[in-house]
């Protein structure tokens, strides 16, 4: 198909943001790995190996090459910032209203979080912005980890208090 597409449309472009798992579905074995997400991304195409094969579905080609919209590392810091932060929260058992983790960084596939990557990457926007991006990241992964860990302090300290019984 990828062949056949190519000689009707020779030029096209593919865009993605780093971690969104949905333009590399299904997987393609010959996607280039060069990232963090690339990698993760290729675990979930092993994992998916079994059933594509039940469903005589191997051998998939993407017709053209991914073009990534979001820059390298702040992109990856907000990811795993927010993947450890919805983590803990879940292990914490953290209220719905104190949560910090934000499910568009772990997950960016909607139409804002792709216009937002391409009007950066158009806008030519690197350097400042991009570290300015990769501090707010290191920050709310600061401040969401700090909150989590006092509340699960606070949960443990109130579970070794002696009880009082009643009289």
């Amino acid at each position: 198909f990828a062949e056949s597409f190519r000689a009707v449309v020779p030029r096209c472009l593919r865009f993605v943001n780093k971690f969104d798992p949905v333009p590399r579905l299904p997987p393609d074995d010959s996607d280039p790995v060069g990232s963090d997400a690339d990698l993760m991304h290729r675990g979930v195409a092993r994992l998916l190996r079994r059933p594509q094969a039940a469903l005589q579905a191997v051998g998939y080609r993407h017709v053209c090459e991914a073009t990534q919209l979001d820059d390298e590392l702040a992109s990856s810091a907000a990811h795993w910032a927010n993947a450890a932060a919805a983590a803990l929260e879940r292990y914490a058992h953290v209220q719905e209203r104190e949560r910090r983790a934000d499910i568009q960084e772990i997950f960016p596939h909607t139409i804002p979080s792709y216009e937002k990557n391409l009007g950066s990457l158009l806008d030519g926007c690197g350097g400042a912005r991009r570290g300015l991006r990769f501090l707010g990241a290191a920050v709310t992964a600061s401040a969401t980890a700090a909150s989590v860990l006092s509340a699960m302090r606070a949960r443990r300290e109130s579970r070794q208090k002696p009880r009082q019984g009643f009289k």
